[in-house]
């Protein structure tokens, strides 16, 4: 949407007051989660620089979920007991929250809103393969940014938005009726902004039409399949109704089905709450 010419200037309000600005050590911790040929030591010397990141590790290879033998105390020993694909997950997870967790008073369910972005990025991960693995973790998780963003910013307005989706309103149209753009539309550019990739971008603008290419496809399967296992997106809720497609009954039997999803999911929400 053009809004640079002067018949649309007093228009330019109700959109989102500006778009977010990710530090640069962020950004270039991003960059490494997404990277397939990181190793260890790698996501070791991102997390040393940073406490919260280390933190989020601890909290993870120290849960009862973990089964610690012992309490480790250092970020390394915390990476080898979980792993590094999930080193790279809590990782990735810690910064996108932490960027985005100022929702209160917006509407909006934050518990069910953080749980239906890890579902998709766990969910994407496994349906998009080798080619496209951390990236698409990455993505899922990112791919409500512009939810994130408009309810951060103007969370007066976004509650709006959110009593007329419980209305029956649908959400993107609520949302381009209060800021000028949906979520997807400001998502895709935030991520422009932030200097992600074409295909991301790409992504996070269609996830809800999966049209593009095969990041694009993956990341809408997952939000499919995320709410056929019942994981709403902290606005609306699946009715129970929905069930998941046999094309990913392999998958859903190695998540445990829905309930397996929610042990994953809270293990992951625990270790990334920001304290």
């Amino acid at each position: 949407m053009n809004l640079d010419g002067p018949e649309e200037e007093s228009m330019t309000i109700a959109l989102p007051t500006e778009l977010p600005v990710l530090s640069a050590p962020r950004a270039r911790a991003l960059l490494l989660m997404w990277n397939p040929d990181a190793e260890i030591d790698d996501y070791v010397s991102v997390m040393e620089g940073d406490p919260a990141l280390t933190s989020a590790v601890l909290r993870a290879a120290n849960s009862a979920a973990s089964w610690p033998v012992a309490r480790v105390a250092t970020a390394r020993e915390a990476a080898i007991r979980i792993g590094r694909e999930a080193v790279r997950q809590i990782t990735t997870a810690l910064i996108v929250r932490s960027e985005f967790d100022r929702l209160d008073e917006s509407g909006i369910d934050d518990g069910e809103l953080w749980d239906h972005l890890l579902a998709v990025g766990l969910l994407a991960e496994r349906l998009a393969g080798d080619a496209h693995g951390p990236l698409a973790f990455t993505t899922g998780l990112l791919h409500d940014i512009g939810r994130l963003s408009m309810a951060g910013q103007q969370p007066a307005k976004y509650a709006r938005v959110a009593l007329e989706v419980e209305s029956g309103r649908p959400a993107m149209e609520a949302e381009a009726a209060a800021f000028l753009t949906d979520h997807a539309a400001w998502g895709a550019r935030i991520a422009e902004a932030w200097r992600f990739p074409d295909e991301v971008v790409e992504a996070i603008g269609s996830h809800h039409t999966g049209e593009g290419g095969a990041l694009a496809t993956a990341i809408h399967a997952a939000r499919d399949l995320s709410w056929a296992l019942g994981v709403g997106d902290g606005l609306a809720y699946p009715s129970g109704s929905s069930q998941p497609s046999e094309t990913y009954s392999a998958l859903v039997e190695e998540l445990g089905g829905a309930r397996g999803l929610r042990r994953h999911l809270r293990w992951y929400r625990e270790a990334t709450r920001p304290r």
